[in-house]
């Protein structure tokens, strides 16, 4: 499981990316549901389900673009997953990122 820590030394330095990557419920959906599966490949179909389920308002196809084109490009560029765009599945990595906060 992935430990997340984030080290910010003081009032004037900028947030690291990881709020940003963090600030998301669909992007927090996909971590946890992904962590939880470690050496499993997940097709992307069933990530839609998984965030479609929890939002049952939202269509399953608008669902099914914001994660191809925003979501899971962020997390694959911040190397918490691996996709596969062959076999439309995405692997979780693992990394950890640190966290700490110093904001005198």
């Amino acid at each position: 499981m992935s430990e997340i820590r984030i080290r910010t030394t003081g009032p004037d330095e900028e947030f690291p990316p990881i709020f940003d990557l963090l600030s998301d419920r669909r992007r927090l959906r996909l971590l946890a549901h992904l962590s939880r599966r470690p050496d499993e490949r997940v097709d992307v179909d069933s990530l839609v389900d998984v965030v479609a389920a929890a939002e049952p308002c939202t269509d399953r196809e608008s669902v099914a673009i914001a994660l191809a084109h925003v979501h899971l490009p962020k997390l694959e560029a911040a190397g918490l997953i691996e996709s596969d765009s062959e076999s439309a599945a995405v692997r979780w990595l693992g990394s950890s990122v640190e966290m700490e906060f110093d904001l005198r």
